[in-house]
């Protein structure tokens, strides 16, 4: 990668750059683009943030996380069992936004927009560190000239199941998911990405070297070949090499999910961890950790770094609530069905989901997706209690004493944190493993019932 100065670099030119081509046909950068329309005078100028989207007002927030399957064509009803079956799992694809989701992305894109609100491109320091490094790429970077604001993470906090990764996915999707390549900063020609976002996952990292390098490979996706992984193998002090690189490559955010699973890891690699993620965030890098209650116990254990990884604030994802959230959530959703008969959603029917999935979201998707195409298969024009609860019973069984803890859980006015706890601890446990197993098998022999079914018919119908 390397900044050029001495002309300003046409469109043509720029894609004619191997690492630019490269990386624009893969799909994880593109050329920067700026807005005109920046409502924030003090943003008007900062080319960090005029590539990124608008600030979402509540109706932006809704359109921005809602998702539905394209509508079917009329002759659907027409379609084969068989075909229309592979339509069920349209309803995974249904996202219906409460105000918790409006809440946590419109925070999201607020904290990212204002990570950037101190690097100015038209702040000389910068330009200086940019065309300075016409050499080659760069290490390190001056996101912390003229900064003043506060250093800190963020989390985001809910029971599994709950909606947190779809609601990070719906923030990506709004923001890009692809870097931005900058032509030229303040006039000045250039040829610069902006990683706005690094995602990645904390499961099976056990040392604060395999964080390092999960972070490393992540950016390397983004860049082409393995150069920060080699850098970051040959480091002592990964905070520090790290901090240098991200705030060279214009992070705006790191997202860390899954974090609740270092409770699980010794203390001294758990805290070593920690302190690799506040010595990010200290190096003005905001860092937003994503998990369950378990993930507050982790953070409350080791209160020196847990105060700074969550100064920003908690942004709780809480379950459907009952009312008009879990009845726009299953009339959407109802809609996806693939009988070939016309029915109209029952009445009690959102609250009888609610009670049996206890608003989870996940829940919800597995057990309409299987009730769906049983209803198809056994050719239902009405639906009854009874029958969604049987349904319910097998399709569930994994997770009923988990849906228990939750129903009781949030029964009062407060939420009991003990019993959101108990059914992390349920769902981690050899109990639910043996009880999916268990679930799968008899889910197997449910499905089996179709062409024995279809036999009768055909032999009755001769």
């Amino acid at each position: 990668m390397r900044t050029r100065s001495s002309r300003v670099i046409g469109g043509n030119e720029v894609t004619s750059v191997p690492w630019v081509a490269d990386r624009i046909r893969s799909g994880l950068m593109k050329i920067a683009v700026y807005r005109d329309d920046e409502p924030n005078p003090r943003f008007k100028r900062n080319q960090l943030i005029t590539c990124l989207p608008a600030p979402l007002s509540d109706s932006a927030a809704q359109a921005a996380l809602a998702s539905a399957p394209p509508m079917r064509s009329k002759n659907f009803s027409r379609l084969p069992l068989e075909v229309r079956r592979e339509y069920a799992f349209e309803v995974g694809e249904v996202f219906v936004a409460a105000d918790a989701h409006i809440i946590a992305i419109r925070r999201l894109v607020e904290m990212l927009r204002n990570s950037y609100k101190y690097l100015m491109p038209s702040n000389a320091e910068f330009m200086r560190y940019i065309c300075g490094n016409s050499s080659g790429g760069p290490e390190t970077g001056p996101r912390s000239v003229g900064r003043i604001g506060p250093q800190g993470g963020g989390i985001i906090i809910g029971s599994t199941g709950s909606g947190k990764t779809s609601t990070v996915d719906r923030f990506e999707s709004y923001v890009g998911e692809y870097g931005r390549i900058h032509t030229s900063f303040d006039g000045k020609p250039c040829l610069w990405p902006q990683i706005v976002t690094l995602r990645i996952n904390a499961a099976g990292l056990r040392t604060q070297k395999q964080l390092a390098m999960a972070i490393a490979d992540r950016l390397d996706r983004y860049l082409g070949g393995d150069e920060i992984h080699k850098i970051i193998v040959r480091s002592t002090d990964y905070a520090a090499r790290l901090a240098r690189i991200l705030n060279s490559y214009l992070i705006g955010m790191l997202i860390v999910e899954d974090v609740q699973l270092w409770s699980r890891v010794d203390c001294r690699p758990r805290v070593a961890m920690l302190e690799l993620l506040v010595g990010l965030v200290e190096a003005d890098i905001p860092v937003i950790c994503v998990g369950t209650i378990l993930l507050q116990e982790v953070l409350e254990s080791h209160t020196s770094l847990g105060e700074k990884l969550m100064a920003l604030g908690q942004i709780p994802i809480p379950p459907v609530a009952r009312g008009k959230e879990m009845h726009d959530l299953c009339r959407i959703m109802w809609q996806r069905r693939i009988a070939c008969f016309a029915m109209e959603m029952p009445p009690w029917f959102p609250a009888e989901v609610l009670r049996l999935t206890a608003g989870l979201r996940r829940y919800v998707r597995e057990l309409l997706i299987g009730l769906f195409q049983q209803m198809a298969e056994d050719r239902l024009k009405t639906i009854s209690k009874k029958y969604l609860s049987d349904f319910a019973e097998v399709e569930l069984s994994a997770i009923a004493p988990g849906v228990e803890i939750m129903n009781k859980a949030f029964r009062g006015i407060e939420v009991d944190r003990r019993l959101l706890k108990k059914y992390e601890e349920y769902i981690d446990s050899d109990a639910y493993k043996r009880a999916v197993a268990y679930r799968k098998a008899t889910i197997r022999k449910f499905n089996s019932r179709p062409a024995a079914n279809e036999a009768t018919r055909k032999k009755c119908s001769a």
